[in-house]
């Protein structure tokens, strides 16, 4: 489970399971393409993954965000969604001094947190948030045979 606070709302994720991370990775799969370049250089730069999109995005913000919205304007609606809603759904959150904790999308995209609702740039985090520890774990070494 991943926990962190944006303003003065705590969020909890948990992990996609093997098949949400799959159909995830079918459907980003060209965005990841289309970024190819840039994902290696942030791979070959040795350093992890936040702190490598970090630095290729402060050096050279277009060899990441072009190829990336190329790809994103090419994805049907219905996909852009599918990611989104599946990533949410994953997500509880709670104000401060609030009791308990709130689901925060439903499995038809019902967003129930209105500054999440009404904020790309929050949902965008949000989803990256819990998308990244599936994305990262393609970058790790294979299981060795036998394991």
């Amino acid at each position: 489970m991943v926990e962190f606070q944006i303003g003065d709302t705590a969020f909890r994720a948990g992990k996609l399971n093997a098949f949400e991370q799959m159909d995830v990775a079918v459907v980003l799969l060209p965005v990841i393409s289309g970024a190819a370049d840039a994902i290696a250089r942030v791979f070959r730069g040795g350093g992890g993954l936040e702190s490598g999109v970090k630095a290729l995005l402060d050096s050279e913000p277009s060899a990441v965000l072009a190829p990336l919205a190329k790809a994103l304007a090419a994805m049907p609606r219905e996909d852009r969604r599918m990611v989104v809603t599946t990533a949410l759904c994953k997500v509880q959150w709670a104000k401060k001094g609030q009791v308990g904790w709130q689901v925060l999308c439903d499995h038809q995209g019902n967003i129930m947190l209105n500054e999440v609702a009404d904020s790309l740039p929050l949902m965008v985090q949000i989803v990256w948030r819990v998308l990244q520890p599936s994305l990262a774990s393609f970058s790790a070494a294979p299981p060795a045979p036998g394991n």
